[in-house]
């Protein structure tokens, strides 16, 4: 059940205390970047956070503190540690429009917990880094299939994830950009937060997921993100044929 918008405020401080208490811990620990060792990874994936005019404050913080939580949860971890290698790379990228994408975390292997909270603590002790006015689901799509081609591991799948609640309005057709990206062996997975929009997940699937074994989630507000990531990583890491 979704919890409504008059109960954001109590939710929003007891939510910052979790987070600066995990962060302070962290707070040490340096992100590593990938050790450029021929080891491969099960997965390279681009995760994404929608800075665009659409989303408030208080919806990046959840884009932000769900997508770390998610990163360490046991399922999450569980996932990984089944992979054939035990190992995935993530980097995570801030993005709005044609013309605003920007690095929170460079690409990172994760083979552990020690690993995810490492990259949890950076997401969390990240400002938001972009905030234009119209929303490029290409051009974000165009940056991660430039990052997963030029300078991520070497991987058995690779996969972006595009988590929005809008249509792209800004830079080249999303089409064109993901089929770019699926040119490449790419396999692009949506979370279509609907927020009132309910034919957002038909627009997910029909023009900017797809390769194989792709998805769109839905959730109903920004309230249910945390956990709807978690299900989206987990499923994007155990790979196609998970439901």
């Amino acid at each position: 059940m979704s919890i409504g918008r008059e109960t954001r405020p109590r939710r929003r401080r007891s939510r910052q205390v979790r987070v600066w208490l995990l962060a302070g811990v962290l707070a040490a620990a340096t992100v590593p970047g990938v050790d450029g060792s021929d080891h491969q990874v099960d997965l390279a994936l681009v995760l994404g956070i929608d800075c665009s005019f659409s989303v408030d404050e208080f919806e990046f913080e959840l884009q932000m503190r769900g997508t770390a939580e998610a990163l360490m949860s046991p399922q999450v971890l569980s996932a990984i540690a089944e992979g054939p290698n035990r190992r995935i790379a993530v980097t995570v990228v801030q993005w709005s429009s044609s013309r605003s994408q920007e690095v929170v975390a460079p690409w990172t292997v994760i083979a552990g917990e020690d690993a995810a909270a490492r990259l949890a603590a950076a997401i969390m002790a990240t400002p938001r880094r972009s905030n234009d006015k119209t929303t490029s689901i290409s051009s974000y799509i165009e940056y991660g299939t430039r990052a997963i081609t030029r300078a991520g591991p070497p991987a058995l799948r690779a996969a972006i994830d595009v988590a929005s609640d809008g249509l792209n309005n800004n830079g080249i057709p999303v089409e064109l950009a993901r089929d770019r990206a699926l040119a490449a062996g790419i396999t692009i997975n949506g979370l279509a937060i609907l927020d009132g929009t309910w034919w957002l997940a038909d627009y997910f699937r029909d023009h900017v997921t797809g390769g194989p074994g792709s998805f769109v989630l839905t959730v109903e507000t920004y309230d249910s993100f945390t956990e709807a990531i978690r299900r989206k990583l987990e499923r994007e890491i155990r790979g196609a044929g998970v439901s």
